[in-house]
């Protein structure tokens, strides 16, 4: 059985993309009772929060030319940034589960 809390931060922490998915894609349905929830346990990370692969290399979005919307390019940026937003909104909410036991 899955300790929800201790599952958020181990795929919170992971680095590799891939490995980030399959580590949620393991958390049980809400509806079942298939994990437990320790909302007194002291949980530790090592490292920094969230945890991000060593490449790309990450840049300022004022250092990233500008691109038009009209061209290929322009709009592979845009799906792009919307992956971005959505990792970290997925990473947001694994934060939020492991560091707020009591929500």
């Amino acid at each position: 059985m899955i300790e929800l809390r201790q599952a958020a931060l181990d795929a919170l922490q992971e680095t590799e993309a891939q490995q980030k998915l399959r580590l949620i894609a393991a958390f049980p349905a809400p509806e079942t009772t298939s994990f437990t929830l320790n909302t007194t346990s002291q949980l530790l990370f090592v490292g920094t929060l969230p945890g991000r692969p060593t490449k790309p290399e990450l840049l300022n979005p004022l250092k990233v030319p500008r691109r038009s919307l009209v061209t290929r390019e322009g709009r592979a940026a845009l799906i792009h940034a919307l992956a971005h937003i959505e990792f970290n909104a997925i990473n947001l909410a694994l934060d939020a589960i492991w560091r707020f036991p009591n929500l």
